[in-house]
């Protein structure tokens, strides 16, 4: 999921949301069992 306000796109395997994190966020907690896992991958320097 990538939260952005100038963004039209994101990459495969990805969500983009235009609105409010925190709303989304609640809104999220709320239809699950309120429990959220949260993973990513931090991109290699080029060089």
């Amino acid at each position: 999921m990538v939260f952005s306000q100038t963004l039209n796109s994101v990459g495969w395997n990805s969500r983009l949301e235009l609105g409010d994190p925190i709303e989304v966020i609640a809104k999220l907690k709320a239809e699950t069992d309120g429990q959220l896992e949260v993973a990513g991958a931090t991109p290699r320097p080029e060089g």
